[in-house]
């Protein structure tokens, strides 16, 4: 056999078994099922670790996993590539509804969804940070990883392709958009709306004891004490809870550079109220 077929042979054995492993992920879904989306360093941590605390009795999980450790085994962060997509198989004994959190361009599959959006300028100056602590090979200056954002060489895609995606493709019944800036700003209404999305019963006091909990002063006290499962090999020195001001990003992105994000994404900055 020419090593062209035996090329072309290896590719449709890779095609079979991508296709069965997002087969056998689908079966798994259930139409209780709440996805948080987000893009990377939109929030996701602090509305999986708020989710957790909703989730901890419902589930049966000691409040001793409620740290930035251990809380995604209550609410976990499950990409859907092929790495991640079959290990929603690992929480087929959790009770309805479950939650689960990633950072994936838009999927028809998914029940039903709560799309966490935040200013591409705010999320540019925590990824470049998380890339400094988590990255040992990552030295590049904020202008060129300005530069790789706007070109979508970020991972997992270009921002707006993302949001867009997910936003104008799935209908009010199956998608609630949430904006991270409006979270800080009246965190009572907007989580109580999303643990209503997300089919969560649950009482006022319930939503301020858990909104107290994922506060920003609460979890960087729990990564002093208990650290962060994020894969870390960068420099240590660089808190994963950092700043936790939705507008710090104005003291640190160059007028140059937040000058290109608006330009590139003017268009949907501007519908999401950002401009």
């Amino acid at each position: 056999m020419s090593w062209r077929l035996k090329k072309i042979n290896r590719m449709i054995r890779n095609e079979v078994s991508l296709w069965r492993i997002r087969r056998s992920f689908v079966a798994e879904l259930r139409d209780s099922d709440h996805f948080v989306v987000s893009y990377p360093k939109s929030g996701t941590h602090w509305l999986g670790f708020f989710l957790s605390r909703l989730l901890v009795d419902h589930i049966g999980y000691g409040e001793e996993l409620l740290n930035l450790k251990e809380w995604q085994g209550i609410a976990p962060i499950l990409d859907l590539n092929v790495t991640d997509a079959l290990r929603i198989r690992e929480f087929r004994s959790r009770p309805d509804p479950r939650t689960f959190l990633v950072h994936a361009p838009l999927d028809y599959a998914l029940p039903r969804v709560t799309l966490l959006v935040r200013d591409p300028r705010a999320i540019l100056i925590s990824y470049f940070h998380h890339s400094i602590r988590t990255d040992p090979e990552f030295h590049g200056d904020l202008r060129k990883f300005a530069i790789e954002m706007i070109r979508g060489k970020l991972w997992p895609c270009d921002w707006q392709d993302m949001v867009q995606g997910w936003r104008d493709n799935l209908g009010s019944d199956r998608l609630l958009l949430v904006r991270y800036e409006d979270l800080h700003a009246d965190p009572q209404k907007w989580f109580s709306v999303i643990a209503r999305f997300a089919g969560f019963d649950r009482t006022p006091e319930d939503i301020r004891e858990a909104i107290l909990a994922s506060s920003f002063r609460s979890m960087k006290s729990g990564e002093i004490k208990h650290g962060v499962d994020d894969g870390s090999k960068g420099d240590a020195s660089v808190r994963f809870m950092r700043r936790g001001r939705p507008d710090s990003w104005k003291d640190e992105v160059p007028e140059e550079i937040s000058n290109l994000i608006c330009f590139v994404y003017r268009d949907l900055m501007e519908e999401l109220g950002y401009l």
